[in-house]
């Protein structure tokens, strides 16, 4: 792997429906390196839930996870829910693991554990990318469970233990993502349909068109570290 890259690192809580998001940005913008995926490696929704789906064309897929998540229980990032004593070099060498493309430069990490270590990314990963993906922990938990709840074997949710604690942890999550962005007076953008090729000014056309249903306001925040 050269050093010509640049990490993409996304967090969001369970049902935030921000791997639906991430999967839109690969497919929509070029330079993403896609080599981190595999059949074991994505999720499909269950049949009865793309009802809730408006699909413009027989491209879509109903996969919503696809590439490297990381995290505990995860072939990467097993220590990720704790940064604090592993160093920049550590966690950098660990994102790129699932990849091997050199000509593609952005390197996407998608971590639910992201959301602990903020202040940490913060400090330790200038120069690199950020995406917070941010819903009310009410909506976020009713679409976890609709989408699969723990029945969504990619990724995975073992850390979580039981409804209880995934409960209290999408809270904290939620909590974390937002507070850290006010902190920091970082830009919040509804999240739209249009919302990668508005927000990136790219003439890619649009490859993934289908659109849940939501009935609530999704917040997306896409930052350079600084």
């Amino acid at each position: 792997m050269n050093e010509n890259f640049k990490l993409v690192l996304c967090t969001g809580a369970p049902g935030s429906a921000w791997s639906m998001i991430c999967q839109r940005m690969r497919l929509q913008l070029p330079n993403y390196d896609m080599t981190d995926q595999s059949p074991d490696r994505m999720y499909k929704m269950p049949i009865e839930h793309t009802k809730d789906y408006q699909v413009n064309d027989d491209s879509w897929k109903s996969y919503t996870h696809n590439g490297a998540y990381f995290g505990p229980y995860h072939e990467y990032g097993n220590w990720f829910d704790n940064l604090n004593g592993h160093t920049k070099e550590e966690f950098i060498s660990e994102c790129l693991k699932p990849f091997s493309d050199n000509n593609n430069p952005l390197k996407q990490c998608k971590s639910h554990w992201f959301a602990y270590n903020l202040d940490w990314i913060w400090e330790n990963c200038k120069g690199h990318d950020l995406l917070l993906v941010w819903r009310e922990a009410e909506a976020a938990k009713e679409w976890w469970y609709h989408m699969g709840g723990w029945g969504i074997y990619y990724p995975i949710y073992k850390w979580y233990d039981n409804d209880e604690k995934m409960w209290e942890k999408m809270q904290e999550e939620t909590n974390n993502i937002w507070n850290f962005a006010e902190r920091k007076s970082l830009k919040w953008d509804n999240y739209s349909t249009n919302w990668v090729t508005e927000r990136f000014e790219n003439s890619v056309p649009k490859l993934f068109k289908a659109e849940p249903n939501l009935k609530d306001t999704i917040k997306v925040c896409y930052t350079t570290i600084e």
